[in-house]
């Protein structure tokens, strides 16, 4: 017993005296139980809980609730961050939110922590997607071996959406030393992503016969006349195919002049040739660059 009488004598030494109804409230907030829950449960007015919770404050030299709970759990050497009132299950104190409550620069950075993710999340997206080319204008080019082509700009609704395509259709006269086909010229934007791309896409409307796509830098048409780099594909006849070369897929011939350095931060322009001879009639839409 002697034991049990000193202990409560050195807490009524250390806490200031509250009335037994402070005392009650005071064990119901730090229950985690609300004001308004209180008054419910002593069966007495939310005015008069806020009075009592005002008093008690005021003796024991705290402003709100937080405050309360961190000199509660010092003056009973503990450290506990949950406590359940046994007489009201499912009533838990908020010790451990006030405990462990995270400071706040944590917060903005987490919000620019999500916004970076968020930013990267959508750079790859559009790095999936591609960046859609633009281009100030498209011309055609023959040789003067009888080979012809035509080029018809159009807006068509392909697959739901109105697409702005380009047909090229003509004659080929015969392959290893025709030269005919179309080049696109990029606006500046469009030339300072094709420097930094690393693939290219297109789509096409096939009729069976191979193309080149190739990009001429300057050197290729100083020193290599018209030894561009470029790669082949195979379209097929009737059929709707999309085409994605990286640019390591890119080889150049020695058809039109000699071997030059491939410089990408030289590209000029874009580039589809005819390769099998013949008529041809090709569609095509879409040219994206991938960084």
């Amino acid at each position: 017993m002697s034991g049990k009488i000193t202990q409560n004598s050195e807490k009524t030494a250390n806490t200031p005296a509250l009335t037994a109804r402070e005392q009650e409230i005071m064990d119901l907030l730090l229950s985690g139980v609300i004001p308004k829950e209180i008054a419910n449960t002593l069966n007495i007015s939310y005015a008069t809980v806020l009075d009592h919770q005002k008093n008690l404050y005021r003796k024991l030299d705290v402003h709100n609730i937080n405050e309360l709970f961190v000199k509660h759990s010092k003056a009973n050497g503990t450290t506990q961050t949950e406590n359940v009132n046994p007489n009201m299950p499912g009533k838990t104190s908020i010790l451990n939110k006030v405990k462990f409550k995270s400071p706040k620069i944590l917060i903005p950075a987490g919000i620019i922590a999500a916004a970076f993710i968020i930013l990267i999340l959508f750079l790859f997206m559009l790095n999936e997607k591609g960046i859609a080319a633009v281009f100030t204008r498209l011309d055609i080019f023959y040789d003067d071996f009888g080979s012809h082509i035509t080029l018809t700009p159009n807006i068509e609704k392909i697959q739901d959406n109105y697409t702005e395509t380009y047909t090229i259709s003509g004659h080929l006269s015969q392959r290893d030393s025709s030269y005919t086909g179309i080049i696109a010229i990029p606006d500046p934007s469009t030339q300072k992503i094709m420097k930094k791309m690393k693939r290219f896409s297109f789509t096409v409307l096939g009729d069976g016969k191979t193309y080149m796509a190739l990009l001429p830098t300057t050197e290729a048409r100083q020193e290599g006349g018209s030894n561009f780099y470029g790669v082949f594909f195979t379209t097929k006849n009737g059929v709707i195919s999309t085409f994605t070369f990286l640019i390591d897929q890119l080889s150049q011939s020695s058809f039109f002049g000699k071997k030059v350095p491939f410089v990408q931060d030289n590209i000029e322009a874009f580039q589809i040739q005819i390769w099998t001879k013949g008529d041809f009639n090709l569609k095509f839409w879409d040219i994206k660059f991938h960084l």
